[in-house]
This record gives structure tokens, C-alpha cells and sequence, in this order.
């Protein structure tokens, strides 16, 4: 590598720097005065630096003119990472999708055994006042039957004005978005 030539060292897949190799320059500190006790070096550095999967055009020349074919060799590259990439994501997506699916599915059997609990319940307890109001115990029985009732009827309301709830939020949500 040349002295004139840039030192370069990257990765071409995680970006890399350029370092270029500072001028010197003397800057007198007196203006009447060249002796060489009165003059002072300075130093300037730069750098530079890319972020992506390829370098810059020019640097991208720069390999090409050391080894020929490495530009299109770090282009086939970029190209098969962002091929792995893709996969990955459209596997993670389908694995995403299948626990959306048994999530719902474990809710949905949640749901139909907590109504088959409360309806084996209901039919218990229901059962269990007639069977009081057979025995002569008519207050306890009717008690028993009435309480059942107007608790099932209740939690109906409650679940019912739950759902119209999560529907007007839905919907309030949905009109609030602008259309595209």
C-alpha cells in the first residue's frame, strides 16, 4: 500500500473506517519570524466511518482495484445476509402466528370449562333448593333457587356490558386511525 493511499480496514457487513493519513502543516506562531524555534507543527486527523451492509462507492473501488471481483463478492455477500435475514424473520413469524393459534385455542377451552363449572353449579344448587322446598323447608329453598338465578343473571349483564364495551372501544379505536 502506498503512502498516498488510504489504510483501509472494515468489515464490509458491520461498516468499517477509513483512516487517512494526516497532512502535516506549519503554522508560524509569530508572523515576522521563520526561524525554525518559532514555528510549530499541528497535526489533523480525520476518520470516517459507514454503518450498513456495504461500504461506500468508493471504497467499494478500492477493493475492486486491489482484488478483482471483490466488489461483486461483497455484494453476493450483502445479498445472501439479507436472503438469511429474511428467512429468519418469515420462520419467526410462523412460529408467532402457531402460538397466536394454541393461545387461542387454550383460551377458548378455558372459556367452555369455566361455563360447564358454572352451569354444573347452577344445575347443583338449583337441584338443591327444589330438593329443600320438598323437604318442607320452602324459605331455604326459594332462597336457594332465587340467589342462583340472580347471580347467573347478573354475571350474564356483567360479561354482556363488557363485550359492548370492548366493541365501542374497538370501534372508537378504528375511526379514530386515519384510512389509507
Amino acid at each position: 500500500m502506498s503512502a498516498n493511499s488510504p489504510d483501509i480496514d472494515s468489515n464490509p457487513v458491520s461498516g468499517g473506517k477509513v483512516s487517512v493519513p494526516p497532512p502535516e502543516i506549519e503554522i508560524p506562531t509569530d508572523s515576522d519570524s521563520n526561524s525554525a524555534d518559532s514555528r510549530q507543527m499541528v497535526m489533523i486527523s480525520a476518520e470516517e466511518s459507514f454503518i450498513g451492509p456495504l461500504p461506500p462507492p468508493y471504497i467499494m473501488r478500492g477493493y475492486e482495484d486491489i482484488l478483482q471481483g471483490s466488489a461483486d463478492r461483497i455484494l453476493k455477500m450483502a445479498e445472501g445476509e439479507q436472503s438469511h435475514r429474511h428467512a429468519i424473520e418469515s420462520d419467526e413469524q410462523k412460529h408467532f402466528q402457531e402460538m397466536v393459534s394454541i393461545q387461542v385455542k387454550t383460551d377458548s377451552r378455558l372459556q367452555n370449562r369455566g361455563l360447564n363449572f358454572g352451569f354444573a353449579l347452577a344445575l347443583t344448587t338449583i337441584l338443591s333448593g327444589a330438593i329443600l322446598i320438598g323437604f318442607g323447608k320452602d324459605g331455604a329453598g326459594f332462597t336457594l333457587i332465587l340467589g342462583t338465578v340472580a347471580g347467573i343473571g347478573i354475571a350474564f349483564i356483567v360479561a354482556l356490558r363488557g363485550k359492548n364495551a370492548a366493541l365501542s372501544d374497538k370501534n372508537s379505536k378504528q375511526s379514530d386511525e386515519p384510512e389509507t
